[in-house]
């Protein structure tokens, strides 16, 4: 069952019928078994599946399968599903607390949820004030200064922009992409060629 690269997409597609036709909790079994034989790729059934719950207004059972999908999984499988979950059914405040007890909580993607919840959340100045001190990074600057631009700050988004550290584009990236670094990075040794953009 699920054997071959497709089964994402044939257990999205049979949950789906099912849940047409009403058949909500063999919807949630289809997904569950599809996630548990997946490996490496079974977020994107994962959210699937809680996304299929919230809309049925289901976020406590979202939350249940997610709690049972952790202790099969790690923490990091069922995050960001779970964040969502808690901001879609009224619970900022719980997602925002699970963004700051993260271990990588001090990590540059991981200021920019907690900025986002708490702009949600209808805190932008405590969002702005989370932001602005790693503001030279790329990713913090940009969700900075798009904060700031949403608040009518533009001249103040612009300054953060033009502060931000110089990308760095290492051409030999083993994954195949262009990986962003700093252009004083030490790591980049002399065999990397590094383009800085300008």
């Amino acid at each position: 069952m699920f054997a071959d690269d497709g089964r994402t997409n044939a257990a999205s597609a049979l949950a789906d019928l099912l849940r047409r036709n009403g058949r909500v909790d063999e919807a949630v079994d289809v997904l569950l078994a599809a996630v548990r034989v997946e490996e490496a790729t079974h977020g994107c059934t994962t959210s699937a599946l809680v996304t299929m719950l919230v809309d049925e207004g289901r976020h406590d059972d979202a939350l249940r399968c997610l709690d049972e999908l952790e202790r099969e999984f790690s923490l990091a499988d069922v995050f960001r599903d779970r964040v969502w979950v808690l901001e879609t059914c009224g619970r900022g405040d719980e997602a925002l607390d699970l963004v700051r007890a993260h271990p990588g909580s001090g990590d540059d993607h991981m200021l920019v949820l907690a900025a986002e919840i708490l702009e949600r959340l209808d805190r932008g100045g405590d969002a702005i004030a989370l932001l602005r001190p790693r503001a030279t990074s790329h990713d913090v600057g940009d969700a900075l200064a798009e904060l700031l631009v949403r608040r009518g700050e533009v001249d103040d988004a612009m300054a953060v922009i033009h502060a931000r550290e110089p990308m760095v584009l290492w051409a030999d990236d083993p994954w195949g992409g262009l990986t962003v670094g700093s252009a004083d990075d030490p790591s980049a040794g002399p065999t990397q060629e590094r383009a800085a953009a300008q």
